[in-house]
């Protein structure tokens, strides 16, 4: 347990310095040479969020990397999460108003003057949300470490797996995931009092030749770094498929059973969406939940409600309402005077959506 515990410490704590390094570094350099974002870099930096964490190992497994290793567990944590980093920071660094960095412009501030008094305090409690979601997602992390970890590399998420499943040690692992639930969330709420989220207007982007030059390139960068995986894993798998394997597909139950999974990943979404909206769902009650042991959670669950498609889309409806609420948390709060007012004068729930 102890060497999962540090493993687990290790690999979070490094993760979430690279992923504020790079993809929170990104977001802020944007914003201090004021930047606009092409939509198709947000849509690529978004899908490693979505992508289920057995296509990232195996597609990590294609690439001429040395595997089974801590720093293969660090890599693909950082694949991850650089690009969760980048969208959550630039999230809150675009509604800094631009008059705050106008004026110190004016009055004669630099690059860095400007970051250290006029960014960082709007930026503290964002970094640090971010840094406590992408601690959470790498402590409490599976199937990652089980892959790519190799023997000497086990967290404890592993551990309390080999505790339930192979060894039905239920009191003890139930203990431990406890302990750790509780330190967790302790260790977020604790920085999440730090201070107030501070909310402001957008920016108006600056054309600076150079500058635009530069982030392109980086732009570019980011974007090759995240699709190379994917591709290489969609060209082996094209190369390596054939006639036989689509006729086996076709007449056995993948269809059904890919059409099965669409209809149940549209219900999650659409209720995970309701409950976030009605019941304004915040940042807290999301790291609560993240916090959560999903090795000890999943065993209990199935324990407490068995097996059934009911008891399949409220686990995956609990499994999935953190991130939504994440999500959409800054476009909630952005707008929460405007559906205050459509909500006062008669709008309907839908109506207030729409």
């Amino acid at each position: 347990m102890v060497s999962g515990l540090e493993s687990s410490l290790w690999y979070s704590i490094v993760t979430v310095a690279i992923s504020l390094l790079l993809g929170g570094g990104l977001a802020v350099a944007e914003r201090l040479w004021q930047q606009s974002t092409p939509r198709w870099f947000l849509a690529v930096m978004m899908l490693p969020v979505f992508l289920p964490p057995l296509i990232i190992s195996t597609s990590f497994i294609l690439l001429p990397l040395r595997l089974y290793t801590p720093s293969a567990v660090i890599l693909a944590f950082s694949y991850y999460n650089i690009p969760l980093a980048y969208v959550l920071v630039h999230s809150a660094a675009q509604r800094i108003s631009a008059a705050t960095t106008t004026a110190a412009t004016l009055l004669g501030a630099n690059r860095w003057q400007q970051w250290r008094t006029v960014l960082l305090p709007h930026l503290r409690v964002p970094i640090l949300g971010t840094a406590g979601i992408i601690f959470l997602y790498c402590f409490t992390s599976f199937v990652l470490p089980l892959q790519l970890g190799g023997v000497h590399g086990q967290t404890l998420e592993v551990w309390l797996y080999q505790q339930i499943y192979i060894y039905h040690h239920y009191a003890l692992a139930s203990a431990v995931a406890f302990g750790q639930w509780f330190i967790l969330i302790t260790i977020i709420f604790i920085s999440l009092q730090l201070q107030p989220i501070l909310i402001m207007p957008k920016f108006i982007p600056e054309q600076t030749q150079s500058a635009q030059a530069l982030f392109r390139g980086l732009h570019l960068l980011f974007a090759v770094v995240v699709l190379v995986p994917i591709l290489t894993l969609a060209f082996k798998l094209a190369w390596s498929i054939r006639l036989t394997d689509f006729t086996t597909l076709l007449h056995g139950q993948f269809f059904a059973a890919w059409l099965r999974t669409l209809g149940i990943t549209g219900l999650v979404i659409a209720i995970n969406i309701a409950i976030v909206l009605i019941s304004r769902m915040g940042t807290k009650t999301s790291l609560l939940l993240l916090s959560l042991s999903p090795i000890t959670v999943s065993f209990i669950w199935y324990q407490l409600f068995g097996k059934g498609y009911i008891s399949l889309i409220a686990a995956l409806v609990v499994a999935a309402l953190p991130m939504t609420a994440i999500l959409l948390d800054q476009t909630r709060v952005q707008s929460r005077l405007f559906m205050t007012t459509a909500r006062l004068l008669g709008a309907s729930f839908i109506q207030r959506i729409y």
